[in-house]
């Protein structure tokens, strides 16, 4: 059971790692790439269309089950994993803070925008593009880098 909770909880990390990378590499580049009206109505659409059930399974998923993977291998014959699995949740877990802190902040800021006009677009472009991206770009390292531990962990074998 401890080895089934890690093996999945790197897989539910890795999923987040390659959302995050995905709006990294593509599609905030490809957004950045249209005019400001454009890019804030498409924003708006995607922090809707994110808000759903498998999403927020998966952003909780990658949380909880390292987790619970450190408790099932706490005191047992899976002394070698045990650090990498308290890294893998530790470096997932700062992810989650920033999320709340800044990328949630902005997406509701940008939610509550108001109609988006070829007037206001630009102001509201600019308050948020190169913060969200940047704080984008330190979760997808984050996460990655708990990718590799939770990897670094599977890889130890029970004593």
């Amino acid at each position: 059971m401890p080895t089934i909770v890690l093996a999945s909880a790197l897989v539910i990390n890795a999923l987040m790692a390659g959302l995050y990378f995905g709006f990294s590499t593509s599609v905030m580049p490809g957004l950045a790439r249209t005019d400001p009206r454009s890019y804030v109505t498409a924003m708006q659409r995607i922090d809707e269309s994110i808000e759903n059930p498998r999403f927020l399974a998966a952003f909780t998923g990658a949380l909880v089950l390292p987790i619970v993977a450190v408790f099932l291998h706490f005191g047992s014959d899976g002394g070698g994993r045990l650090p990498w699995i308290v890294l893998g949740a530790v470096l997932y877990g700062a992810t989650v803070v920033i999320t709340g802190a800044v990328n949630l902040p902005l997406n509701r800021r940008l939610r509550t925008a108001g109609a988006v006009t070829d007037q206001n677009a630009p102001a509201i472009r600019a308050a948020y593009h190169d913060r969200w991206t940047r704080f984008n770009t330190a979760r997808t390292a984050l996460c990655t880098a708990a990718v590799i531990a939770l990897t670094v962990a599977l890889a130890q074998p029970l004593a």
